[in-house]
């Protein structure tokens, strides 16, 4: 029974009759209520007999091996299965014999609320609300790898405790660099399957044809280039944890197969009619929202609840600033840094707190270590002048400036008066030399060039991350760029995962 919907911390909450779990604040002491299910049976031969769902899935028939057995001869041996999620109780009927009935009209799943009520031959099912119980989530700094102790961040370690040694299938969801990836691998880390492989698959940096074998495996001679066989993720990944990252770029037809695998826990390899176990917990993110996505046409429905049996949403970095200290010191020793006290002064601290972070965490992880190779905290100040730099602001005043024609910007020979300061000569030498920082063009001409285009990069991509989030296809169009080149500059930068 492990549905979560995180509330907001620091403000009392009452759990919500939709949400069977909750992580919750009473007093700025956070909590972890569980709400059981009731399954009460209201006619039919086991009339006046209830069962306790004791998991977030459970079956329903006359089989002795489900939650709730049943006595009515017109009832399958499988009837259906229920999960229970952040929505409510998703009833799936298991393609019974005489079919289950919501409001009148027979279903192949219904999504139900507390009192919905179903019908499965003679037999009439009430979902009801159990016994209400909680426990604290004990405050703490960090989570396996993740680290910050905002109450953000909390939360969210309250729900990963708990959910982490259960199979349940778990979405995440975030911005751009949050951190998805890291979350889902501690999730591993900390379960029963942890002795067993962890694979990742980015949805959408394959193509379609590629995505589909690298998930499901192929057999020879399945497409044209299928020499041999290849063994897909899932069955590679036997006992193990699969995440699948940009879940939203999964073409419509694979959403399909996938339903598959997390129903039946069977995958059929490309040009196969062999239906294979698979034993694997899924794990998957996404940066968008997906019920828009549902809207759109662009995501099933059907999947969506499936996938979001526990839903989890990370923070973003500028509403956990509080922790830029402490991820910014563990960032300076993962890199090998003796003294990260040494870089991290107030100044600089300063600096990074009043930065947008528009890549988030990892962009943060970029920084400090940009600022670790430049060996001190001026360094950092000094790229980060650049990056905030308004051209608006420090464009040439007048024609002369914009063309250089009476300073010698391409000639250099009347920027050496005697008696002119080095500020001097860079106040007349244009816009970009009044914005370098100081001792920029006495570090070599390749770092110096790197670093500046960076910052231009960084600077300009991340202007249009700000005017369309991740949508790779508007930044490319408003940089009249390809959208491969957008998506790999964004990567390199830590604005896009």
């Amino acid at each position: 029974m492990l549905a979560y919907a995180l509330a907001i911390a620091g403000e009392p909450h009452n759990v919500s009759s939709d949400s069977p779990t909750q992580v919750i604040y009473a007093d700025r002491e956070a909590l972890l209520v569980f709400r059981a299910t009731v399954l009460r049976v209201l006619a039919g031969p086991d009339a006046g007999r209830s069962v306790e769902l004791p998991a977030a899935r459970a079956t329903v028939g006359s089989a002795a091996d489900n939650d709730l057995v049943l006595r009515d001869e017109s009832v399958s041996r499988h009837h259906l299965e229920i999960q229970v999620h952040d929505r409510g109780y998703l009833v799936r009927d298991l393609d019974s014999t005489n079919g289950t009935y919501y409001r009148g009209a027979r279903i192949r799943e219904a999504l139900l609320r507390v009192s919905g009520e179903i019908r499965l031959g003679a037999t009439v099912l009430r979902f009801e609300q159990g016994k209400e119980h909680s426990g604290s989530v004990s405050a703490r700094a960090s989570f396996g790898r993740l680290v910050g102790s905002a109450p953000a961040m909390q939360q969210v370690y309250g729900v990963l405790a708990a959910v982490a040694p259960t199979d349940v299938t778990v979405l995440i969801e975030g911005e751009t660099g949050t951190g998805k990836e890291l979350v889902a691998e501690q999730l591993h880390r900390q379960s029963a399957r942890a002795s067993y492989p962890f694979s990742v698959i980015d949805c959408g940096a394959l193509s379609e044809s590629l995505i589909e074998s690298e998930l499901f495996g192929h057999e020879k001679g399945a497409f044209t280039g299928a020499v041999g066989e290849r063994v897909g993720i899932f069955e590679k990944t036997r006992g193990g944890t699969v995440f699948l990252d940009e879940i939203g770029e999964l073409p419509l037809h694979l959403q399909t197969r996938l339903l598959r695998v997390l129903d039946q826990r069977t995958i059929r390899r490309v040009g196969s009619n062999v239906q294979r176990k698979v034993d694997v917990r899924l794990v998957a993110a996404t940066n968008r929202k997906l019920d828009d996505e549902v809207a759109a046409g662009r995501f099933r429905q059907d999947l969506l609840y499936r996938l979001s049996v526990v839903k989890i949403r990370l923070p973003p970095l500028r509403r956990r600033k509080e922790d830029i200290r402490e991820l910014a010191r563990n960032f300076l020793l993962q890199a090998g840094a003796i003294d990260p006290d040494a870089v991290l002064s107030e100044a600089l601290l300063e600096v990074l707190r009043n930065r947008r972070w528009p890549g988030n965490v990892r962009e943060l992880r970029n920084v400090v270590e940009r600022a670790m190779v430049m060996a001190d905290a001026a360094g950092l100040d000094a790229m980060d002048a650049v990056q905030e730099t308004d051209v608006s602001r420090v464009a040439p005043a007048d024609a002369h400036d914009a063309h250089g024609a009476h300073h010698g910007e391409h000639g250099g020979g009347a920027m050496r008066g005697e008696g002119q300061s080095d500020d001097e000569r860079l106040a007349q030498q244009g816009w970009l030399a009044r914005a370098m920082p100081a001792g920029y063009l006495d570090r070599p001409y390749k770092h110096t060039r790197e670093a500046l285009l960076e910052q231009f990069d960084t600077l300009y991509l991340g202007r249009l991350v700000d005017r369309h989030g991740t949508n790779i296809s508007a930044i490319a169009r408003d940089a009249e760029i390809d959208r491969h080149v957008a998506r790999r500059l964004l990567r390199k930068l830590g604005l896009y995962e």
